[in-house]
Formats: structure tokens, C-alpha cells, sequence
């Protein structure tokens, strides 16, 4: 496995490829300047599977060489304009969906209809946009729609494999032409593991429902959760808080109930079935049928390779998820023993292709399904697993990866669709925010970023089962997160974001913008991102609210947790860096804040008196203030209740 590091190679004169659609002989020429470059510094078998991951120029999975060729070719002497955001606009940032956002799912994601306003406002067609914690690549998605020009840099190689395909324009066609060759293939010799039958007739299952078996306490008699620990409303379940034991009727919770493991792995029952004859849906429990053809599934092994990458189960979000106690040993055990067989045939027939633009998108389109197919799918409603966590249903779906797959063509067709008429260009490349040395000082135009939130996802072991599947990992050793597990906590954590803020600065043009999406609960953390904005030099202009519209299970379930993302809105001046220390705003003041923002707002505006808007409202004055978060979430809300009892 590669981990990716930084190096150099010199350029040549630059005839704009950065675009899927180049003539192939031009990607030719960078497709073996890259290999060259990576033959100098990486073995054989890193440079065969870095190559295989990227489409040069635009793309690498490791510090991209082509970096400074492509600033500079796309730098400007434009001043930039210096004009703050009228007092009564955005202060919402619009975050409406679109095409390409909706193509691959991602832990966090910002809709770039956000990021376009501010954009917008602050840069001109032909600008340079950075955003250093790229993630899936949105902020390059809005500045090519506005005919900008994107540098996105990560840290993780699937996040920039994924950034680069959707800031890259594609041939949709030729894409989908491999995928359904593939899925033809793969069907005539795996489709009867998703078949049935049906009063006398052959049938095709959508998905099959798998319960984890459970032993009573009382009487130690075995039994699937399903149907007992839930009620089933006939498409998906419902935990019950308290149910009684099948055999011995006492009184059962979740937490009283212990796992049966059986040969290192959690012992798990078929339970339900959905299945289809032409437009008829069949709803029903598992037959001898299913039961029997689960059992030969089980006996199978892939044809192709498959990643056997172990997971640690010390590790942070492997710990919350309680994937040693699960079995869940190496990222194979994600996908069921008949998924597993189905997605290695399709990994091996799109990995063949020989042109680069079309293997990529259909590798990024497999990659998009995985989770969908994997033992994180749930049978809750909804799709596509909890983000940002690793959490394993009790209940959950084994979907036809055939069907899935063939329902994700049309969202490929649509996002491809929607660059049609795109302007500018974008670049991609894998290393750490500390060091941007490849790009020149005071080049970049404008930044949009969204740093990782201290301890809320830890990227490089959330991105382990795809990273395995591409080839590439993450070199965590520049990760800038807090991670109990591995003792890594706030001081390292701010001493990573503020090298990555020094460099935001010195690339930025004096007078640019930058916005620095975050949020958490902690106050801590939150301190954390104050002192390393003012520590860089930049100098805190505007909060704006990002309101996604939808929020995370976690989010929504965690006790004190964050609902929306706020964005630090910064300008580069040219005075000294603040490198005293911050105070904390005084309580007192913090609820005579709270009083007089509840009573601007009155009765009419519920919205913005709720808790979680109210902590935002309070965050917001403390940056603007440069003052430290004196509460963390939780303190804000129970204070609050007592405070405020009846919410008047």
C-alpha cells in the first residue's frame, strides 16, 4: 500500500489539458512525465497503482508536479476587490443541491451553490481559487461554474480521487457503455445470487434483510433481533426501546442482550426478503429457498483481487463502532460474502480500461455504490449508511449491488450533463495543507475551506475501506485532527491548522478573502480555530450561517451536537499577526447577548431562537470579537433552560 509524499519534477511548456476531454495524445505526454516522476522517488509496484488511480494533469494521488505550472500559467496582477458583504445579505448561505454534488456521497460535503455566492462576490471570471482541505471537491465544482480556476488540495488520496472526477469533465457515454458491459458480464455469472422464487416463478431480489443473533441474559436461548427488538413497518424497522426474550418473555433492552460470535464473526440470520416479478414487489420473510442459496453464497470466493487492508480495532471511529467485537477485522468483512464476489468482478473489469478519463469516472462510480451495498446499509429507510462513522445495524439491508448499480448510470449521466457548460479549469493533488510550496506567494484569489473539525471524523480510518480499494492511503502522520486513541490531541491539532494557515495567508493577494467553514460543540475547539486565525495575520470580517437543510444522524441524536456549520469570512491585511492571547468573553455578557438577540428576534422568528442558533448567534461574537468561547454547547443549553425555563 502507498503512502503518498511530497515530491518535484521540472515542467514543460503547458498546453491546457486540464480537462477529461483533452486529445489523448497530450494526456499521453503527461501521463509519462508523471510516471517518470514518480519513478524516481516510488517502487515499481507505487508507481503502477498511483498511475492506475490518477489522470495527469489534473489529477494525482500524490503531491501533483504539475502544480506551479498550472498557477502560473493562471495568476493574475487583478486587484482584489475590497468590498465587504452588504450588512443584510447572506447572512443564510443558500445551499441548494445539484447534480454533481448529489453524484458521490462523501463524510461532509458543502453544497456548492454556497460556495458560488461568495465566489461570486469576491473574485472575477479567471481568478484562482484554493481550498487546501478540499474533501470531495465542491469548492473546485462551484469556481469551475462560475469559470474560475480551482486548486484543491487533500490530504487523502479517496477524497482527491473523488474531488478530481467531479471538478473534471468526463464522456459520460464511454463511461457508462464500460459500466454496463461490466454489470453484463458480471450478471451472466453472478445474477443468481439475486434470484428467488416466487409462487412457481423466478423472481429478482432487491435486497435481502439480515439480523445479528443475540443470546438472552435469563435463559442464554439464542435469537435474531429481528422480529422481536423491533417493530417492522414493512419496509424497514424501528428499535424498540424494551422487548421481551422470544423464549423466556423477560423484559429485554439492547444493552442487556450479548452478541453470538461464531468463527470470529458475528452470527447473523436471514430474515426478510424483497423481491420482483416484472412490476410486482414481493414483501415476505426468507424461504428454504433464500436460506439455501445464502448458505452456497457464503462458501464463495472472489475470482479478483480484493483489498484485505486490517482494520485497528483500537482505532477512534473502529472503537465507536465496536468493530472488534464485531468480527470486523479487515475492510473485506464491509461487504457481505456475495457483495464481496460481485463488487471484485466489477473492480477488475472497470480497472482494466486503458483510458484514464473513462476509468476513472467509472471507478469513482463504483465507489459511490459501496457503502449503498455494504453491511453499513441499514434497514431503517433511507440509503446509502450513516456518514461519517463506521456504525454497523443490527437490522440491516443486503442490496442487490446489479440493480444499484444500474440506478447510479442515471446520476452519472445527470452530473456529467450539468459541466457541460463549464469555463476555467481545476487541479488536484494529495498532500498536507503545511506546506503549499508549490504554489507561489500572493497568487490565489480567493479561498474556501473546510478544515477538519478536531475530533468530529477521523478521515484517514473513515476513508480506509475506499483508500484500500483505490490502492492509495493516507499518510496520517500530517492528519490534523484530535484523535484519543492515539493520544493526539489539541495541541497538535492547532499547531497542524495553524502551519496550514500561515500558508493560506502567504499564498493569499493582500485584500483576498478567505472563508473557513467549521463548526463543534466544544468550546475548546472552537478556540482552537480563533487563536490560529489570529496567530496567521488574517483579520475576521464577517460570520455567515450555512444552513445545509439536513443534518447527520449523529448530529441529531448526539446530546450537544453541532447543527449547522458557521463560515468565518477573513480578509488578508497587512498588519502584524495577533499572537497574544485571547480572553474569554465574560458569562455575563455572553447572556446579556443571549436576552437582547431573543429579544431583536420576538415571537415570530422560532428559528432563530432555538438553542443551537442561539450557541451559533453567541460563537459568532466571540470571533468577531477575537474573544475565546467561554461555553461549550452543552453548559450553553442547560444554562439556558434554567435561564429561560419557559423559553419566553
Amino acid at each position: 500500500m502507498v503512502q503518498v509524499s511530497l515530491f518535484g519534477v521540472g515542467t514543460s511548456e503547458c498546453v491546457d489539458p486540464f480537462d477529461g476531454l483533452a486529445r489523448p495524445s497530450l494526456l499521453k505526454d503527461y501521463e509519462k512525465r508523471y510516471r517518470v516522476a514518480l519513478a524516481r522517488v516510488l517502487p515499481a509496484d507505487a508507481v503502477r497503482r498511483l498511475q492506475a488511480a490518477s489522470t495527469p494533469p489534473g489529477v494525482t494521488l500524490s503531491a501533483n508536479p504539475f502544480l506551479t505550472e498550472f498557477v502560473e500559467d493562471r495568476q493574475n496582477d487583478r486587484v482584489p476587490a475590497a468590498r465587504p458583504l452588504p450588512a443584510s445579505s447572506i447572512d443564510i448561505l443558500d445551499a441548494s443541491r445539484d447534480d454533481v454534488y448529489w453524484f458521490h456521497p462523501y463524510h461532509t460535503k458543502v453544497p456548492p451553490s454556497a460556495i458560488r455566492t461568495l465566489i461570486e462576490h469576491y473574485t472575477q471570471p479567471g481568478d484562482l481559487v484554493l481550498d487546501p482541505f478540499c474533501g470531495s471537491g465542491m469548492t473546485g465544482v462551484a469556481a469551475r461554474q462560475t469559470g474560475r480556476h480551482a486548486v484543491l488540495i487533500d490530504l487523502s488520496p479517496i477524497a482527491s480521487f473523488i474531488a478530481g472526477v467531479n471538478v473534471t469533465r468526463h464522456d459520460a457515454a464511454k463511461a457508462i457503455d464500460l459500466l454496463n458491459a461490466a454489470l453484463t458480464r458480471a450478471e451472466e455469472r453472478w445474477g443468481w445470487l439475486y434470484e428467488s422464487e416466487e409462487r412457481g416463478q423466478r423472481s429478482t431480489v432487491d435486497y435481502f434483510v439480515w439480523s445479528d443473533v443475540f443470546t438472552c441474559p435469563d435463559c442464554d436461548s439464542e435469537f435474531p433481533f429481528f422480529p422481536s427488538g423491533v417493530i417492522h413497518h414493512g419496509n424497514k424497522v424501528e428499535t424498540r426501546k424494551t422487548f421481551p426474550c422470544p423464549n423466556c418473555t423477560s423484559e429485554l433492552t439492547v444493552r442487556r442482550i450479548q452478541r453470538v460470535m461464531h468463527d470470529g464473526r458475528k452470527a447473523k440470520q436471514l430474515v426478510w426478503v424483497r423481491s420482483s416479478v416484472g412490476r410486482h414487489r414481493h414483501n415476505r420473510p426468507a424461504s428454504v429457498f433464500d436460506t439455501e442459496l445464502a448458505q452456497r453464497a457464503s462458501e464463495l470466493s472472489p475470482e479478483h483481487w480484493y483489498p484485505t487492508d486490517r482494520i485497528d480495532p483500537q482505532g477512534y471511529s473502529a472503537q465507536l463502532a465496536q468493530l472488534g467485537d464485531k468480527g470486523i477485522t479487515d475492510v473485506s468483512r464491509f461487504l457481505s460474502e456475495r457483495n464481496l464476489v460481485i463488487f471484485a468482478d466489477l473492480w477488475h473489469a472497470v480497472t482494466s480500461e486503458a483510458h484514464a478519463s473513462t476509468r476513472q469516472l467509472a471507478m469513482a462510480t463504483l465507489t459511490s455504490i459501496f457503502t449503498t451495498v455494504s453491511e453499513r446499509q441499514g434497514y431503517f429507510g433511507g440509503g446509502g449508511g450513516m456518514s461519517g462513522n463506521f456504525y454497523m445495524p443490527i437490522v440491516r439491508m443486503e442490496k442487490n449491488p446489479f440493480e444499484v448499480l444500474r440506478r447510479k448510470l442515471s446520476r452519472l449521466a445527470a452530473a456529467e450533463e450539468a459541466k457541460r457548460d463549464w469555463a476555467g479549469s481545476a487541479i488536484v493533488s494529495v498532500q498536507s495543507a503545511t506546506d503549499l510550496s508549490a504554489i507561489p506567494d500572493s497568487a490565489i484569489d480567493f479561498v474556501y475551506t473546510d478544515p477538519p473539525f478536531g475530533a468530529n471524523i477521523i478521515y484517514s480510518e473513515m476513508n480506509l475501506a475506499l483508500e484500500s480499494w483505490i490502492g492509495v492511503r493516507t499518510d496520517p502522520s500530517l492528519e490534523a485532527v484530535i484523535d484519543p486513541s492515539k493520544q493526539e490531541g489539541a495541541d497538535r491539532y492547532e499547531g497542524l491548522l495553524r502551519e496550514g494557515f500561515q500558508e493560506i495567508f502567504r499564498v493569499l493577494k493582500t485584500d483576498a478573502r478567505a472563508a473557513v467553514e467549521f463548526h463543534n460543540a466544544s468550546a475548546d475547539v472552537w478556540n482552537v480555530i480563533q487563536r490560529v486565525i489570529a496567530a496567521t495575520g488574517l483579520v475576521v470580517e464577517r460570520i455567515l450561517l450555512l444552513d445545509k437543510g439536513t443534518t447527520t444522524i449523529l448530529g441529531d441524536i448526539r446530546p450537544g451536537a453541532a447543527k449547522h456549520d458557521l463560515v468565518i469570512l477573513c480578509r488578508k491585511g497587512t498588519s502584524a499577526p495577533d499572537d497574544g492571547d485571547a480572553h474569554p468573553i465574560e458569562v455575563d455578557e455572553v447572556w446579556r447577548l443571549v436576552a437582547e438577540r431573543r429579544r431583536e428576534m420576538g415571537d415570530g422568528d422560532a428559528r432563530a431562537r432555538q438553542p443551537e442558533m442561539l450557541f451559533d448567534f453567541v460563537v459568532a461574537q466571540c470571533l468577531l470579537r477575537g474573544a475565546l468561547v467561554p461555553l461549550s454547547a452543552n453548559e450553553f443549553y442547560d444554562e439556558l433552560k434554567r435561564r429561560f425555563p419557559t423559553g419566553g
